[in-house]
């Protein structure tokens, strides 16, 4: 079977980046990026402890990268037919925390209160957000798969400017 990424003469692809928290735009050391096709995992690699970039070159087909990192939503873009290069440089990533409410409520109005924010909040994001580092801009949406909440980047709409 010929992938349409071999048959574009592609026996090499490299994915570069820099994976950066969306609220505060600090870099983030240690974040894991995968690729996957279908669900079979192909390679990972993580981002450096300098500036939270990554370079991962493979030459296997795939459809698929995952980023994921302690405490943060994971982001998938999913839905990779074609890549057009030898290169694909996805710009600035940006990861959201996973909100840990450590809160101890005096009273059930008060817990009642926080949790309906909460639930704006994450309505919000599953509407989606639209990034945007004047490389690249995508739409990534707060999704429930198998009871895990992720973030999804469909790969169409991942845009270079």
């Amino acid at each position: 079977m010929v992938s349409n990424q071999r048959a574009l003469g592609q026996h090499k692809i490299t994915l570069t980046g820099k994976v950066i928290h969306y609220n505060d735009k600090q870099s983030l050391p240690g974040v894991i990026v995968q690729t996957y096709s279908g669900t079979k995992y192909l390679n990972e690699t993580s981002t450096n402890f300098e500036s939270g970039s990554f370079t991962l070159s493979t030459e296997e087909t795939f459809d698929k990268i995952v980023f994921t990192y302690l405490f943060f939503y994971p982001l998938i873009i999913e839905n990779i037919k074609k890549i057009d290069s030898a290169q694909l440089n996805l710009g600035e990533i940006k990861l959201i925390e996973v909100p840990m409410p450590l809160t101890h409520f005096s009273s059930k109005k008060a817990e009642r209160i926080e949790k309906k924010k909460e639930k704006l909040e994450v309505l919000k994001l599953k509407k989606g957000i639209i990034i945007s580092d004047g490389k690249v801009m995508y739409r990534m949406k707060l999704k429930k798969r198998k009871g895990e909440y992720a973030f999804y980047i469909d790969y169409k709409d991942f845009k270079n400017k």
